[in-house]
Order: structure tokens, then sequence, then C-alpha cells
């Protein structure tokens, strides 16, 4: 649905709707959405995305997921998806997410995506930062929208081969 014309967005989600689906899962990106800095928001692309979705009457699962350069670990910055550096400030995103797009009846909220993978989570997969993010952000959303269902990201079918690591062994060490 991405960069796509509001016309095309309907008819895709015309098509899927067609096929029995009923909810879709967006990417609520970091980057995209604060790109210029800390204090500055350009929601008009997910803004898009969300009331193509609910005027077809459908449900969103929103993925808040990248990080924008400013705000992004050390070795990290430049990369295609770079780790938070300050897990509040990840969280301050959420919660803003939240509040922007919960009453709106987006009530599923998704941390990151994959982070057991280098490709999504850079400069390398990292258990322990991942369980601060999902903290924090659970707690920022939460305090928003209590009625809310927040859950960990999604993991990748990997194997502990020195760069990512097997779901198992990265949700055995976020605890």
């Amino acid at each position: 649905l991405i960069s796509q014309t509001p016309a095309t967005q309907a008819a895709w989600l015309a098509n899927l709707k067609g096929i029995g689906i009923t909810s879709i899962r967006i990417g609520a990106d970091w980057a995209w959405v604060q790109y210029a800095g800390p204090t500055t928001y350009d929601w008009s692309q997910l803004d898009q995305e969300i009331a193509a979705v609910r005027a077809a009457g459908m449900t969103v699962d929103l993925v808040i997921t990248g990080c924008p350069p400013w705000a992004a670990a050390s070795g990290a910055a430049g990369q295609s998806s770079p780790q938070p550096a300050d897990p509040a400030a990840y969280a301050t995103f959420a919660a803003a997410v939240a509040a922007r797009y919960a009453p709106q009846g987006v009530t599923d909220f998704e941390i990151w995506n994959e982070p057991n993978n280098v490709n999504f989570w850079q400069p390398a997969p990292n258990p322990a930062a991942y369980t601060a993010l999902l903290r924090a952000s659970y707690a920022s959303i939460k305090a928003v929208d209590p009625s809310t269902f927040v859950i960990t990201g999604g993991l990748a079918p990997e194997s502990n081969d020195g760069t990512n690591i097997n779901a198992v062994t990265f949700l055995s060490d976020m605890y």
C-alpha cells in the first residue's frame, strides 16, 4: 500500500477482502514519520494507509519499526535497519503512534519485525536490547490505551550462525 494512490489502495484492499482477508499488517516506520528530527512528525503516508484499510472495513495490525538516523545506536547509523540508541525515545514514538491510531480503531501494535535477523536489527541482533525496547514500548502504549494488544515482533526462522539468532535462542535470551 505504501506510496500507492488512494484508488490503487482501495482496489487492492477490495481484492484482498474479496478473498476473505479481514486484517492488514502495516509498518509504522519511525524513520519515515520522524525523518527530520525528534520534534517533527509527517503522518501523511501512514494516515492514508490507515484510512484506506479502515474504509475497506478491515482491521490493522501496526508494526512499529524502524529508526531514523538521528536516533540510531552507535555503529548502526546509516544502516538500513538500525536499532534505536534509546528504548525510551522509541517508546515515545510508539506512544505517539498509539495516541494517533487507537482512536481510529487500531488496537493491535507489534513491536519491531524479526529482531533476531541482522537485516532487521543492526548492527547485530541483541535480545537484551530488544527486550528493553519491548518493555518500554509496551508500557508507553498501554499508558495511552490500556485496551490495546501489544505483541512482540515476529521472529525470523534463523539458525545460530554467528550473525542471526535462532528464534528459540533469542526468546530464551530475552529474559
